[in-house]
């Protein structure tokens, strides 16, 4: 991986534990320890370094898994507080 690539986000102590494409392909959502998800523009790559959009919280604890819905419409994420949220 280039240093291009690495979308550099999230407080960089906490780890990126689950990542979901959009289904167009033009965006990804990460869910990270610090209890937060980030959508980013990955169009463009590898050319262009990619940007965070949207912040989204409300976990109160570590997020695991995240994932988008086959019509881009919803992302859901769980975490370590024992909820899932649309």
């Amino acid at each position: 991986m280039r240093e291009c690539d690495r979308c550099v986000g999230h407080h960089w102590q906490d780890r990126v534990y689950s990542i979901a494409f959009t289904p167009d392909a033009r965006g990804l959502v990460s869910g990270s320890l610090n209890q937060t998800l980030e959508y980013w523009d990955i169009r463009g790559l590898p050319e262009v370094v990619p940007q965070c959009l949207l912040g989204f919280i409300g976990h109160k604890d570590h997020v695991f898994s995240v994932s988008v819905s086959h019509d881009g419409l919803w992302v859901v994420s769980s975490s370590k507080d024992n909820t899932v949220q649309f």
